[in-house]
Order: C-alpha cells, then structure tokens, then sequence
C-alpha cells in the first residue's frame, strides 16, 4: 500500500470505531448521534428555501417593475393585514403537531384531521371577521383611492385564512414526521404559482394590483386545495378528537402564539405607521426593501425549526449544545452576508428594480443588522419551545415591539423611511439582548459560548457528515450481504 492509502484505511478504521460509538451512544441520549441526520435535515430545507429565495427574488423584480412604488406599497400593506389575520387566527396549533409527532405522542390521522377542521372552521370565521373590519375601517383609512374591486376583496380577506392555515397546519404534520422534502415541495410550489399567476393577470389579463392580488390569493388556496386531497388520500384524516388531545393543542400552541402574534407585528408593524405619516409611494420603497431581507430571514427559519424538531426530545444540557452551534454559524454568515450586502443593494437595486428604487438600497443596508438580530433570535426560540417554555421568550418581543412603536413614531416622522429602517433594526438589538440572557438563564450557557466561533466548529460538522455518509455505505454492503438480496 502506498502511505496515502494507509492513511485512508487508518482513517477509515477511524472512522468505523466513532460509528459504533456513536451508534452505542445514541441510545444513551448522545446529541452527536442525532447532530447528522440535524446536518442532513437543515441541508434538505436550506436548499428548499434557497430556491425559494431565488423564485420570491424574481418575483419582486416584476413587481416592483409592473405595479410601481405606489401600488407596490399598497399591495405589501393589503396582504400584510391578511397575514396578521392569518397569523391570529393560527393561535400557533401548528407547533402542538410538530412537537407531539416528533416526540410519538400522537398519530399521523388525528393531527391531519385536526388541522383540516380547525383551518376550515377557524380560518373561515377569522376571513369573514376580517372583511368586516376592512369594510368598517380600513378601506376608508388606506385604500380607498386605490382597490375599488368589491368581491376580489371580499374572496381575498374571506378566503386567504382558511387557505393559508390549512397549508401551515398540514405542512407542519411533514415538519413532525420529518419529511423536510415534502415540506419543501409545497413552498416551492406556493412560490412558482404565485410568480406564474402574477405574470399571468398582470401581463395577459392586464390588471395590474388587482391581478397582483388575484394572484397572491390564487398562490394559497391552489397549493392549499392539491396538498389537502394528497393528505386525505394518504394518511386518512381522523376526525373525532378527543377533548383532552384538543385542550391540550390550543394549550401548547397558545403559547407559541403569543411570541408569534408579536413577531409579526414586529416585522411589519412600520408599514402602518409609514402609510400614516407618508405616502403610498414611500410605503412601497420601505416594502421593497423590507420583503427583500426578509427573505434571509425566511431562509434561516428552517433551521429553528429542524431543531426545534430534533431537540424536543433531547436532554436540556445537548440542546443547549447544538443551539449553540446553529447560533455561531448564523451569526458568522450573518456577518459575511453583511458585507456582500453593501455594494451589490447599492448598485444592483437601481439595475434590477428601476431607477425610482434607489432610495430602497439605503434602507435595506440599514435593515439588515435588525433583520440578522431577528434570525439569532428565532433560532434561541427554538430552545424555549422544545422546552415547553414559550412564554419565558415573551418579554424578548415585548420589550422589542414596545420599542419598534416608540422609535417609530419619533423617527418616521422626522427621516421618512430611513427613520423606520433605524428603529426596526434598535428594536430588534434590544429584543436579541433580552432574549439572550434569558437562554443564558433557562440554559446555563455562558453567552461566551453564542458567539466563540473556532475552524472546529467547521471541522466538526465536516466529520459528521463523513461519518454519516460511510455508516450508509456500510449499511449498504451489510444489506447486500444478507441472505435472499441479490450480489
């Protein structure tokens, strides 16, 4: 043997020893064990959500282009409120699946029927309640000069909540059983139907908002409407819940969904301030930027939920452990991010979206700290969750929402949309120092150990992904050995 093969059978032998280890651990409660398929999981949704990101991009491009600063803004403004409603309406039931099927506790048919029934009946109550709050109040207060077309509305508030929690709470039961390539498959889906039928109504039927909205709601409910019929035909929905298993889903979920509900506002709360104090056309400049970082924020939430996912049954001291490390490795492509961020928003918003965007650049370079704040935090709030301590998260988002509202009544008034990319990003500082300490509380981490990145970290995960792929290949050979396969 040459020394480079001896090398690679030492490695090997390496390699095969930790594998049995690891495999004997596992049992034991070892997070290592658990930390490759976590690898493999977050790989799965990261690339999902890339191609995502990818789709979403482009489709801000042809909005942005089609529908103009003015339009756009009113657009962003509309469906926010509907995601609002959405995200009410939610009472965060969908997390009670995700941690009951990760940990057993419950069976594939009960949470599909529970999340049929609540979706309907939840969703259609909170759509009409929120088409009777548009008509009484909001039309009047910001679109009244802009969307005059009475059933588009009316499908659009009605209908969206029962589309979009029926998509939430089903593709939370393949985020419990861990079928992250499923999940993936309805988002991209959601993503190519909205892109398909915005350029369809905008640019065939030329209807430009009101196609934009048509599309939007057309992007819901179809994917909503297929991923309904493929479950009902797969895991065959049970209906009669227990009252217990029912109190005990609205318990969990409520939850999340006070630290949910304060999320959303959190994210955009300042478009009702900047549609208060400026005009349309500023709303969309703000909302272009905005939705454009979001999208790392959209891009990141996986990995809070893979690890929510794996670490609801894992001991609090390996929770602690691999939270850590998904917060180092956010926090060092945060800061790489950052950098590219400067010169590709300042010269490619203008080429990409139009000249009228250039202002868009500024505010999204001034956002993005806030936005990278936002990310570190969901992924600590993945730990309170598996915990079952929802609630210990809450005074994090208070503490930021109280302080998003106040700065944005001082400074939007006094910097336009500059003022509001400012206090998103403060009040989100504020929220990830509160919530830091208060995972250094429930841990007993040192925040020392949040941010120490070391090449081992790389070296680390590098490792368990080979020995992830050679127990395969072992696994493979050892199958093809038994009696009765073919050799």
């Amino acid at each position: 043997m040459t020394d480079n093969a001896v090398q690679r059978r030492e490695n090997e032998l390496t390699m095969i020893t930790e594998i049995n280890r690891l495999t004997e651990s596992q049992s034991k409660g070892d997070s290592k064990g658990a930390t490759g398929k976590i690898v493999s999981s977050i790989a799965v949704m990261m690339g999902g959500k890339g191609i995502i990101l990818v789709i979403g991009f482009v489709t801000k491009i042809f909005l942005a282009r089609i529908l103009g600063p003015e339009h756009l803004g009113i657009y962003g403004l509309f469906i926010y409120i509907c995601g609002l409603a959405s995200t009410i309406a939610n009472l965060g039931t969908q997390n009670a699946y995700i941690h009951d099927l990760g940990r057993g506790d419950t069976t594939v048919s009960k949470a599909v029927g529970f999340s049929i029934s609540y979706a309907l009946t939840a969703g259609l109550a909170a759509g009409v309640l929120l088409f009777a709050l548009y008509r009484l109040w909001l039309h009047q207060l910001y679109f009244s000069n802009y969307i005059t077309n009475a059933a588009l509305i009316a499908a659009c508030t009605v209908l969206f909540i029962p589309a979009q929690l029926l998509r939430l709470h089903l593709n939370a039961v393949f985020l419990g059983l861990k079928k992250f390539k499923a999940y993936n498959t309805v988002l991209i889906g959601s993503a190519v139907m909205l892109l398909s039928l915005f350029l369809f109504f905008t640019q065939v039927l030329d209807m430009k908002l009101s196609g934009a909205l048509a599309a939007w709601l057309g992007s819901m409910l179809i994917p909503a409407l297929l991923l309904l019929i493929y479950v009902w035909r797969k895991y065959q929905p049970l209906f009669r819940i227990k009252i217990a298993d029912f109190r005990r889903i609205i318990s969990f979920g409520f939850k999340a969904f006070l630290s949910g509900i304060i999320q959303t506002l959190i994210a955009r709360v300042d478009l009702f301030f900047i549609g208060w104090f400026l005009d349309a056309e500023q709303l969309g400049l703000y909302f272009l930027a905005s939705a454009i970082i979001e999208n790392l924020d959209r891009l990141v939430i996986p990995i809070g939920q893979v690890f929510f996912t794996f670490a609801s049954g894992m001991p609090l001291n390996q929770a602690a452990k691999l939270i850590n490390t998904a917060f180092r490795f956010v926090l060092f492509g945060a800061l790489i991010a950052f950098f590219l961020l400067i010169p590709l928003s300042y010269y490619g918003m203008p080429i990409l979206f139009g000249p009228v965007f250039r202002n868009s650049s500024l505010a999204l370079i001034i956002l993005f700290p806030g936005v990278a704040s936002r990310i570190l935090m969901r992924i600590l709030f993945a730990f309170f969750i598996s915990r079952d301590k929802h609630v210990s998260a809450v005074p994090a988002y208070l503490w930021s929402l109280t302080a998003l509202c106040v700065l944005d009544l001082l400074l939007i008034p006094a910097m336009g949309i500059m003022g509001a990319a400012l206090g998103l990003t403060a009040a989100n500082v504020v929220g990830l120092l509160v919530i830091a300490f208060r995972y250094k509380r429930l841990s007993g981490t040192p925040l020392s150990q949040l941010i120490a990145f070391s090449f081992g970290d790389i070296i680390r995960i590098k490792n368990l992904y080979r020995e992830k792929k050679l127990k395969g290949k072992m696994e493979d050979e050892s199958n093809q050995h038994k009696p009765g396969t073919n050799a």
